[in-house]
């Protein structure tokens, strides 16, 4: 929970400037074909389209839509830092292509800077089926991330020790804080009694997947 006192900055993402973007342009498209006077090779245009779609599916993954938000992101970020002079910045992730804000905002301020994991990153079973193309970019970032921070901090013991493993000579800098919980949200809470005082329910809040089995 946030102190009064944090200044807030929102930031939308320009994806649905860009869906508005191509649906015109989409448009545009139908009225040509529309058009007999078009001169435009629809089987051609087919085939450049889908050889670029194959190279992007080679190195795409579902969270790299935040590269779309970064340049505005940074813009907004280095007025905040101008205008609030802050001692440190705090970067926290998935999506991981946002630790690039942080590398850049290093290497431009030097301000002491936080890389947050809430999850792996390369050794992620999400990231796992990718190209080598894309598990060598994925690599070489995360590398400049642990490189470049001032401290890493990451939610569990297994990421902690991936990191350590992987990048022995900062493995100092990488500390381990818990996800956790404030009990005050959870007072006076209606809890439904369960069909038998002899079961435990848990519920798993999450995706299966990869090598995760219950």
């Amino acid at each position: 929970q946030l102190s009064s006192a944090a200044k807030v900055v929102s930031v939308p993402s320009p994806r649905e400037k860009m869906v508005k973007v191509y649906a015109n342009r989409l448009r545009g498209s139908q009225q040509k074909d529309a058009n007999p006077k078009s001169k435009t090779d629809p089987g051609k245009f087919k085939l450049n389209v889908s050889g670029i779609i194959r190279l992007l599916k080679s190195v795409y993954v579902w969270q790299d839509q935040v590269i779309l938000w970064l340049p505005e992101a940074y813009k907004a970020v280095r007025v905040l830092i101008k205008e609030e002079e802050p001692q440190a910045i705090l970067t926290t992730t998935p999506p991981h292509l946002l630790q690039l804000l942080g590398l850049v905002l290093k290497r431009k301020t030097r301000l002491y800077w936080i890389a947050d994991f809430r999850d792996g990153w390369v050794d992620n079973f999400l990231f796992q089926g990718q190209s080598r193309l894309r598990r060598w970019i994925d690599e070489r970032i995360e590398s400049q991330v642990i490189k470049d921070a001032d401290a890493v901090m990451v939610v569990t013991d297994h990421i902690r020790k991936s990191l350590q493993l992987r990048y022995p000579k900062y493995a100092q800098k990488i500390y381990l804080i818990h996800n956790g919980f404030d009990r005050s949200d959870f007072e006076n809470l209606n809890v439904f009694p369960t069909r038998s005082s002899n079961c435990v329910h848990y519920d798993y809040v999450g995706n299966w997947g990869g090598f995760r089995d219950p």
